[in-house]
């Protein structure tokens, strides 16, 4: 039932002061929320780089003096491996480290025209519509790294719709993996999952049904220029599911699985397969709970590595996860206003 385009309140404001870029924005979202975006392995590595680009190892130790390493993959091109070094962690207000290139195993390696060591200072400020976030870096001359910033702040917006919408002071939109607690020092095993909770103002018989018969489905599912131009699903344990996406351009791609369990109208369980990747196949569970008329739905996937997590995650799914559930919660407004 997983399902990217980006959300902000302000466009990336992009200066240069003393040979410092300096990048500013707001973000809905409250400062905790976005300091941890910064500090969480998990959570950075689901917006941080250009759309495109992923990184599938990432290792924070967000304190003073604690080390960053993580690897940027950048489709068919060599990998690019970071090293760095906090100076300066003070939550939720700043964050500031040195950074460099380094080779697989994190010894330093000077690339030509870059200096051996950069630094990044991030300012996270109260704002009335959320968080402001200010970032200095200095740069000598921008060989790309305007465009990356932008680009992974676009990301960033996208992850953070998803843990907050300040707009409904009823319930937050989505709970996904900006979770609370402590921040854990690497992508370790238990990094591999992405939880999302929604609250609709229908019954759970009339959500369960939205979500699990095909012609309804085929309303909701997927980022809003999409839809699915094929929906299969047979809910009974060992049945399966098999969706096709079109996107812009006509481009396709295919979702399939297995139902596990199936107990109406209150949880599913089932496999989540990418079909292009057959053999990395998740794990789905959806639950539906009802109480006064209005049904909260939680949807958990569960990957079997932290990489396969990340790659979903830098493909852009927490945007299109979001967009998903809005278009289902029309839906079953439209539902629920036809049949009175």
């Amino acid at each position: 039932m997983t399902a990217a385009a980006a959300s902000s309140v302000d466009a990336t404001q992009v200066g240069w002061e003393d040979g410092e870029l300096v990048m500013t924005r707001v973000f809905a979202a409250p400062r905790e929320a976005v300091f941890r975006a910064w500090t969480r392995p998990e959570h950075f590595a689901a917006w941080f780089g250009p759309a495109g680009s992923s990184l599938p190892v990432c290792e924070m130790d967000a304190r003073p003096g604690g080390l960053l390493r993580y690897c940027h993959r950048f489709g068919d091109y060599p990998d690019v491996w970071i090293g760095g070094r906090y100076s300066e962690v003070a939550p939720p207000a700043r964050l500031a480290w040195a950074t460099w290139f380094t080779d697989e195993a994190g010894n330093p390696v000077q690339l030509p025209g870059y200096p051996a060591e950069m630094h990044i200072a991030v300012a996270f400020d109260e704002h009335p519509d959320g968080t402001r976030v200010t970032l200095r870096q200095d740069l000598p001359e921008d060989r790309g790294e305007v465009e990356g910033w932008m680009e992974g702040l676009d990301r960033l917006a996208s992850a953070l719709a998803i843990s907050h919408n300040p707009n409904d002071g009823r319930i937050p939109m989505l709970t996904a993996t900006l979770g609370a607690g402590p921040a854990p020092a690497s992508t370790a095993a238990d990094n591999r999952e992405a939880v999302a909770t929604r609250v609709f103002d229908a019954p759970r018989e009339l959500v369960f049904e939205a979500m699990t018969n095909p012609e309804h489905v085929k309303r909701w599912y997927g980022p809003r220029d999409t839809q699915l131009t094929s929906c299969e699903i047979d809910l009974r344990p060992g049945g399966r599911f098999r969706y096709v996406m079109s996107g812009p351009g006509g481009t396709e791609i295919a979702f399939y699985g297995e139902y596990l369990e199936v107990e109406r109208p209150s949880r599913i369980v089932n496999t989540w397969i990418f079909e292009p990747y057959p053999d990395s196949p998740a794990q789905e569970t959806a639950t539906w709970e009802e109480q006064d008329g209005r049904t909260t739905v939680r949807l958990s996937i569960r990957f079997q590595t932290p990489e396969d997590y990340a790659g979903w995650a830098g493909a852009g799914a927490f945007g299109g996860w979001a967009q998903s559930l809005d278009r289902l919660a029309e839906t079953v407004a439209e539902l629920s206003a036809a049949r009175g």
